[in-house]
């Protein structure tokens, strides 16, 4: 009788909340999953975790990037070794037969990264892929930050034409690599099942209900572990914001942000205060083990789009715009609605 050792891989965005891991855990044993690779651990330190099951290389000093590994009981059984390479990428061996099973766990840099941080990254695989015995199965999973599109002429040996959006740069370096390697890009091997193709809504006003349409789902906002742990952390940190006495005031009340799920808008009179508002969010999210996006952190004055003074975070200034979209409509420095009424 033949066993089936079942693999997975999920970027958890961070584990460092207390509780986090138990949830993983649990979800593993949902899924009868025996060796699940992931990805934005966000953890310190290298080697096993008490408890066991759970292997990591980790960063000395940063709650930044990190991968692991969490295994089953019986995959745990099996394990022979595992090596951390980096923060990016980790590998472990298991008996299997007939051949014996290297997986090697990625996490790679965002498109955003510089391309010398990519080549760090590409080297880092390669020196795992080095250290591989040859007669070994070799699966590499992981959260690479690359679209492949739905072509694949002069691919084929590579991927399949079931792969996400257009191609982008990233998808260019990995299809490469994976050429040069003999691997095979799975996830486009096969389409993707739309669960929510039929899903639809209606809008309830009291006790009426409007005409049901058609809705479509991308993915959820938040944490994809635990939806309501992000939201308890999150409204802590904005707890912290809202008990300051600044703001402008509408209608009598003083109005510091606009939130819905992780998209914030902070709202302040001056640039100062603005700074001072958006670092008090931030190191509140530091202290909750959350992250600002400070790259997709911009600033808007209505009323003038000449500016002299810039907000900074963390050091680093924010770009200023005359127009962002927020929630799905266009704000302009000049509140002109006229682009949002035309939709």
């Amino acid at each position: 009788m033949k066993d089936t050792l079942t693999m997975g891989t999920w970027n958890v965005q961070t584990l460092w909340v207390t509780g986090k891991l138990e949830l993983l855990r649990n979800e593993i044993k949902r899924f009868r999953f025996d060796v699940i690779g992931i990805s934005e651990v966000r953890w310190t330190g290298k080697g096993e975790i008490s408890g066991g099951g759970f292997i990591l290389p980790g960063e000395d000093t940063t709650h930044n990037r990190g991968v692991g590994m969490l295994l089953s009981a019986r995959a745990k059984h099996t394990l022979i070794g595992y090596n951390p390479i980096s923060s990016r990428v980790i590998t472990a061996r298991f008996h299997t037969t007939p051949f014996k099973l290297t997986v090697i766990q990625v996490y790679a840099p965002t498109p955003a990264s510089l391309d010398d941080e990519i080549e760090l990254f590409y080297d880092s695989i390669e020196h795992a892929l080095t250290q591989t015995p040859k007669k070994d199965i070799v699966i590499v999973t992981g959260d690479w930050n690359a679209k492949f599109g739905s072509e694949n002429t002069n691919w084929e040996l590579v991927m399949g034409k079931y792969g996400y959006s257009d191609k982008n740069e990233r998808g260019d370096r990995l299809t490469e690599f994976a050429a040069l390697h003999s691997l095979y890009i799975c996830n486009t091997r096969f389409q993707q099942k739309n669960i929510y193709e039929k899903a639809q809504s209606a809008v309830q006003v009291e006790k009426e209900t409007g005409e049901w349409f058609q809705t479509s789902v991308g993915s959820r906002q938040g944490d994809p572990l635990s939806p309501l742990l992000f939201i308890t952390y999150h409204e802590l940190v904005m707890d912290k914001v809202m008990q300051t006495n600044d703001g402008i005031n509408i209608s009598r009340t003083l109005v510091n942000n606009l939130r819905f799920a992780d998209d914030i808008d902070v709202l302040e009179e001056d640039c100062e205060l603005l700074h001072q508002q958006t670092e008090q969010i931030r190191v509140a999210a530091e202290e909750a083990a959350l992250i600002m996006n400070t790259k997709k952190t911009k600033t808007l004055v209505f009323g003038d789009r000449n500016i002299e003074k810039h907000v900074q975070i963390a050091e680093t200034t924010r770009e200023n715009v005359e127009q962002f979209e927020y929630l799905g409509s266009l704000i302009t420095w000049d509140n002109n609605c006229t682009d949002e009424i035309r939709k």
